[in-house]
């Protein structure tokens, strides 16, 4: 049996072009959810990498990305190195001139030092035979923010009501455990440049909070 033939050459282009126009818009919808997707992917990327609030911390030690290289030139006032503990302190005992002295440890030796003074001048009125300057700054280690600045204040503070005012105006855990050791230091004491040398030989030595460098 034969068949005529039932279309024509204009139906037969017009499905063809249909097909192709249907086919152009499903891709255009997939591409539309795919960009959609990635655009959404990229703003929460760049929302985790906001941070909410506050400066960045370093990862590495715990100190805010605002006090990190930051340091505090001093100079104190040095009576000998030595290279052990015992040492500096068999120094210190044998001499009661010492009796407010302190050791610090920094790069593999115990320095004896008297005072700690903000400048040169402060400190060269002092020095006596056998004694000299030492320049050196300190910068903060792994302390956080509200400790760190308050102790760097203190360093920096060219009166003892100042200190006291620092230490009496926050309720912070860690300003009142540096409240409590300049207590500790002034009921010996109201030199500052011996309040700086002892909250330096606590913070330096056992807190590992500042880092002297020379």
């Amino acid at each position: 049996m034969k068949f005529g033939k039932r279309y024509s050459n204009i139906t037969v282009f017009m499905a063809m072009l249909h097909g192709v126009i249907i086919g152009i818009a499903a891709i255009a919808v997939v591409g539309i959810i795919f960009v959609g997707a990635e655009g959404k992917r990229t703003v929460d990327k760049i929302e985790n990498e906001i941070p909410a609030s506050g400066p960045a911390e370093d990862k590495e030690n715990g100190t805010p990305a605002d006090l990190k290289g930051e340091s505090l030139s001093l100079y104190a006032k040095q009576h000998g190195a030595f290279t052990t503990s015992a040492s500096a302190a068999t120094f210190i005992a044998a001499d009661t001139s010492l009796s407010t002295a302190a050791i610090i440890h920094s790069n593999g030796q115990y320095f004896v030092w008297s005072a700690v003074g903000l400048s040169e001048a402060e400190i060269e009125g002092i020095l006596e035979a056998d004694t000299y300057k030492k320049e050196f700054s300190v910068s903060p280690a792994s302390c956080d923010l509200i400790h760190t600045t308050n102790l760097w204040e203190v360093l920096e503070a060219d009166d003892i009501a100042k200190i006291k005012q620092l230490t009496s105006t926050n309720d912070d855990e860690k300003a009142k455990e540096l409240a409590q050791h300049i207590d500790t230091i002034t009921a010996f004491t109201n030199d500052l440049k011996v309040i700086r040398l002892h909250l330096l030989s606590k913070y330096a030595n056992t807190s590992d909070c500042v880092k002297i460098s020379f």
